[in-house]
């Protein structure tokens, strides 16, 4: 699971509040925040700019080492 649901809670916004601020539905957050769907890197790159983190900090598994 991400770290989506943490950072957005830590900035003090609703799924809505995001989706908003970042140019994406509410819908693609609540996907990403549960995994129901692993999203686009273009819509995580928009969720990151928007949160003000890298995406290493949401998707730390995407940089680990085998």
């Amino acid at each position: 699971m991400n770290r989506l649901r943490e950072f957005r809670e830590s900035a003090g916004l609703s799924q809505r509040g995001l989706a908003e601020k970042a140019g994406v539905s509410q819908q693609s957050i609540c996907y990403m925040e549960t995994g129901a769907r692993e999203g686009k890197v273009s819509t995580w790159r928009k969720v990151c700019d928007a949160l003000g983190v890298e995406m290493s900090d949401l998707l730390p598994r995407l940089w680990e080492k085998p």
